[in-house]
């Protein structure tokens, strides 16, 4: 089996857009797999790394907004990008997708990338709430079912070599003909809250600071990107307020863990937070 084929009418739609980003995640064969644009696990624990995935907060807020004209086709669109705490120094990009369904097989088709594969470079700055925006303007292709039609955008970190390379921390969808001046992925509330370790990077030791709204049993732990269970660093009553925790790189063992991404989750009750720290040696 081999893609991108001659044979594949939706590959050779937009050819430019499909080898972007097929290149940008080294795909050079299929069946391929990325989740969040970071992990490409087997089929094996597809299921466990995708929970992972799900569970794990972010601070960022994504929304789309906008006008479309559905008697000359035209579409203007913002998507907008917010943050209630700093985010990695990292290069990112928000990218927005026309993305049409009820094909058949296929459910989901890219069709564009506006303005194209790359995305747009953007920055957060100021105070907190930061944002960050991407305007685009765009004909759609009167070919395409507008009753099927969806904008996607996501904020990715899109440089090669920089920590969490690749990965997606927030992304939202609205109907194309449904969009409206604020459609968007809110941050929701919780009765903890796992804030953002520091340094991170970090050599040999972060700090993981945890808040609570109300006291209540909480367990704190270390995690691979796959699931597995490394350390736990906290496990029982935690009171009302701010708490810090520390992890000096080691598992359950004592030994030091490899350089690389793991998890850090906080459980209370049935609220799962997870965040993302990065040992460099």
């Amino acid at each position: 089996m081999s893609w991108p084929s001659a044979a594949d009418p939706y590959y050779q739609h937009n050819i430019i857009d499909n080898n972007g980003r097929k290149n940008f995640y080294g795909i050079n064969s299929v069946p391929a797999c990325k989740m969040d644009g970071k992990f490409g696990p087997p089929v094996s624990s597809l299921e466990t790394i995708y929970n992972v995935r799900k569970g794990t907060p972010t601070d960022v807020s994504l929304s789309i907004h906008g006008t479309f004209d559905d008697h000359t086709g035209h579409l203007s669109a913002t998507v907008t990008a917010s943050t209630t705490s700093e985010l990695p120094a990292v290069p990112w990009r928000i990218h927005l997708a026309v993305v049409e369904g009820n094909l058949g097989a296929y459910q989901h088709v890219m069709r564009k990338m506006l303005p194209t594969y790359a995305g747009t470079a953007v920055t957060f700055s100021g105070p907190f709430p930061q944002t960050a925006a991407a305007s685009y303007e765009y004909d759609v292709d009167p070919s395409y079912q507008l009753e099927h039609l969806r904008l996607v955008a996501f904020l990715q970190i899109g440089q090669w070599g920089t920590p969490y390379w690749g990965e997606v921390y927030q992304a939202a969808g609205v109907v194309l003909t449904e969009i409206t001046e604020g459609t968007g992925v809110p941050v929701a509330e919780a009765p903890c809250r796992l804030g953002a370790a520091y340094p991170n990077p970090f050599n040999p030791t972060t700090t993981i600071p945890v808040a609570m709204r109300e006291a209540g049993p909480a367990r704190l732990e270390v995690l691979s990107v796959s699931g597995r269970l490394l350390r736990v660093l906290h496990e029982g009553e935690l009171g009302a307020g701010a708490h810090d925790f520390h992890w000096d790189g080691r598992g359950a063992d004592g030994a030091t863990l490899p350089s690389g991404v793991y998890l850090v989750r906080l459980r209370m009750g049935g609220d799962s937070q997870l965040r993302r720290v990065v040992m460099l040696k």
